[in-house]
This record gives C-alpha cells, sequence and structure tokens, in this order.
C-alpha cells in the first residue's frame, strides 16, 4: 500500500513514492554491558548514496567549515556553514558518549539485505560505522568511497577492505570506458 510503512526483515522502512527507491538504511545498534542499548541509523539516497538524515538543529561549533577547515578542501565558509563530514559525525559522538575504546559490546548491524551481530570492542565497530559515515558524506575529497556504500560490509578486515575498494575501482574504469569516459585504460589524445 503506497505510503504506508512497509515491514523489511525486522525492520520498518517507509514506502517511497510512486517512481522513486526508497531510501536505503544502515543501523548500528551498540549493547554495553550494563549501559543498555544505542543505535544510530544512517539513511541514504539510493540514488547518489549521500545521508538524507535530519541533523540536530544546533550543531557544535567544531562542525562549523571555519573551524580547523582542512588545508586542501575546496569548500568556502561563505557559502558552506558546516563541514559536511563533521555535521555527519555529529550524531557519532553522540553516540560514543561514555563508552571506552577498549570496552567489550555487542554490536548489531541491520541493513533491508542481512543482520550481522558480534562482540566486539567500540573501537572496531565504530570505526567501521565511521567509514560508512566518511563515504556518504558530501566531503569533495571523499566521495569516491561512496559507490562502496551501497555494499557496506561491517567489521570489514583489511583485506576485504582493499579487495572492495579495487574492485569498486576497477569497476567503475571498465564502465568508464564503456560510456566513453576517461579511464585508466584510455588512449592518451
Amino acid at each position: 500500500m503506497r505510503g504506508q510503512p512497509e515491514k523489511i526483515g525486522s525492520t520498518t522502512q517507509a514506502a517511497a513514492p510512486p517512481g522513486q527507491a526508497a531510501a536505503m538504511f544502515v543501523r548500528y545498534v551498540i549493547e554495553a554491558a550494563g549501559r543498555g542499548e544505542k543505535t544510530l541509523e544512517l539513511h541514504l539516497d539510493p540514488v547518489d548514496l549521500q545521508q538524507v538524515e535530519n541533523r540536530r538543529p544546533a550543531p557544535p561549533a567544531w562542525a562549523l567549515l571555519s573551524h580547523h577547515q582542512c588545508v586542501n578542501c575546496p569548500l568556502r565558509p561563505q557559502e558552506v556553514r558546516y563541514c559536511p563530514l563533521a555535521l555527519n559525525l555529529v550524531r557519532l559522538v553522540d553516540l560514543c558518549a561514555g563508552l571506552d575504546s577498549y570496552e567489550q559490546i555487542r554490536l548489531t548491524v541491520v541493513t533491508p539485505e542481512r543482520r550481522v551481530q558480534a562482540e566486539t570492542t567500540v573501537q572496531r565497530g565504530l570505526s567501521s560505522l565511521l567509514g560508512l559515515i566518511t563515504a556518504t558524506s558530501a566531503c569533495p575529497h571523499t566521495g569516491f568511497f561512496r559507490p562502496m556504500a551501497r555494499f557496506h560490509l561491517p567489521l570489514a578486515n583489511e583485506e576485504e577492505t582493499v579487495y572492495r575498494a579495487i574492485s569498486t575501482y576497477l569497476l567503475a574504469q571498465y564502465f568508464g570506458t564503456l560510456w566513453a569516459s576517461p579511464s585508466i585504460w584510455s588512449s592518451p589524445a
């Protein structure tokens, strides 16, 4: 039924308007002994894979673009008030409040396709989430990671990450040759 939430596994996702794909989501749930459960859910635009979250009404001063702006950042504080990556990190910082990096947690990651659960440390679980947040922010220097967000692999080890990064890059190069875009296999003019 259009406009009504539809059940996908054990999660709820709002139905998309006719002719549009529904936003993708990734939900991270952290359970720490004696501290209850903390949840952070990212919603991604199905076309460009950028986050489509509602933001905090008053982001902290450290999220301002003018506050320690990266030296190679092409954004201008006169045009963009907040650093896109810092703005997306605010909820992660809030989620981490009171947790120690070495603390053991039960991490559950839910997507429309699967549910991954592991006993791990805060730092390992959040590094996986940090990678996803970084890739899906509007930062001009991390956008090339965005296609990997579509096939996010929570708690990936170094070998899995390298394989996914190289595969994504080579696939983009291959399709670039098919679509007459510049690629590593293009002949110089």
